[in-house]
């Protein structure tokens, strides 16, 4: 059963000589800088969509890893490092679409999609893009977890640090097993729920690297995540009734 998969193609190459080496080392000098204030949204600023969760939208501190947290439909609200989002938003867009394009390819996957599609347009794109700085250490940098979206999306890390856990139970120490120039894709709990089980969530952890280590991950999420699909398709079906009684 397959929870994760690997890309490596002629775009990713190009992403990664164009565009990824470039905005990790911006990244770096922001963590190595002064900005690190930056928090939240910015001033007089008003959203498009109620409920949005931005409580740790920003820059946080942790034990083990510093980061940077944007939620999409208020990427333009929020404060960033300068000139940093104008950079970033390529490299989400690149992770969005190879998610929908793995999500196409399940069954029931243009269904799955289109409902998506109009959860972000009802709720507003609450997918998150973090930039992680974990610190060198010699413990677990983050404990086995599962996230809570559809499909979290990155580049492997020049130094390793993500396991996943496989069918047997075991570990896999995915980026020692993989190049830099690919994107490792794993199933989220909200997939897992749309598909009844099918497509399990995928766990992983990240050990402590030997040196600071960065990550750019992208999560495709949903804001009502407890909800099935058969949910948000009634939900949306509703939307269209009460949109069309208005209209006559």
């Amino acid at each position: 059963m397959i929870e994760y998969v690997c890309a490596n193609s002629l775009i990713y190459n190009w992403v990664v000589s164009c565009l990824r080496l470039p905005l990790e080392d911006a990244w770096r000098g922001f963590f190595h800088g002064h900005e690190k204030g930056v928090k939240g949204l910015k001033t007089n600023t008003s959203l498009p969509f109620d409920h949005l969760p931005l409580a740790d939208a920003g820059y946080t501190m942790q034990n083990a890893r510093e980061h940077f947290h944007v939620v999409l439909a208020a990427s333009q609200q929020q404060e960033w490092p300068d000139a940093l989002r104008h950079i970033t938003e390529p490299l989400i867009s690149i992770l969005e679409k190879l998610c929908r394009q793995l999500l196409r390819a399940l069954p029931q996957g243009d269904s799955m999609e289109t409902v998506w599609l109009a959860e972000a347009e009802r709720t507003g794109d609450v997918s998150v893009f973090d930039i992680f700085n974990y610190f060198p250490g010699s413990a677990l940098a983050m404990a086995a977890h599962t996230d809570p979206g559809l499909f979290t999306a990155k580049f492997m890390s020049k130094t390793p640090g993500l396991e996943l856990l496989d069918g047997n139970g075991d570990w896999l120490a995915i980026e020692e097993l993989g190049s830099s120039a690919e994107v490792v894709v794993f199933a989220a709990d909200v997939l897992e729920r749309w598909t009844q089980g099918a497509v399990p969530s995928c766990r992983h952890r990240v050990r402590a690297p030997s040196q600071a280590r960065l990550s750019l991950v992208y999560e495709m999420r949903v804001l009502q995540e407890g909800l099935s699909l058969d949910d948000l398709r009634f939900v949306e079906k509703r939307k269209q009734l009460l949109k069309s009684t208005r209209i006559s």
